[in-house]
């Protein structure tokens, strides 16, 4: 921990990133959960109809998250790339690293959130694939020390100040 200017202790940035993804991910599945506990009681929101209409709702949530999953991707890569190329403080560096984090993160949520309301109007346990993808979209960016270091590539000096 660092002393900030007002003497109060401030996390060390690996530890709020990873406070901060765990947060989201656990968020997701225990919306997952109390869906899937409120459709095993209750049964799906919708009434039955039509077969096709659960088809056209996976279909679309498949879609969304496709193309969200390939935004985050790309969008991620392009802020790594921006990030290792400039000259910044690590300070400057870890907060754009922290707004391609969290921007990665939003856009695999919101699919996932998605296919999880989907679920709960359907009943169609197929969405729940879906959420599954994103969760482990939202994994594979866990931040760890290392991992930062090696997406950053932080020098020798960089990387003693990140301790």
């Amino acid at each position: 921990m660092t002393e900030s200017s007002d003497n109060l202790p401030t996390p060390q940035p690996v530890r709020s990133f990873k406070i901060l993804v765990a947060a989201l991910m656990i968020g997701l599945s225990c919306f997952a959960l109390i869906i899937l506990l409120i459709i095993q009681v209750s049964g799906p929101a919708m009434p039955p109809g039509p077969d096709n209409i659960n088809d056209i709702f996976l279909l679309a949530a498949a879609g969304i998250a496709v193309l969200c999953l390939l935004s985050a991707f790309t969008g991620y890569t392009k802020r790594l790339k921006k990030i290792r190329n400039s000259v910044i403080s690590l300070d400057d560096k870890l907060n754009q690293y922290r707004e391609a984090l969290i921007l990665y993160m939003a856009l695999c949520e919101v699919p996932g959130i998605l296919s999880v309301i989907i679920f709960f109007l359907t009943g169609d346990y197929k969405a729940l694939i879906i959420t599954g993808i994103m969760l482990a979209a939202m994994f594979a960016k866990f931040p760890q020390k290392q991992k930062i270091i090696n997406e950053l590539t932080l020098g020798w000096k960089e990387q003693q100040e990140l301790e």
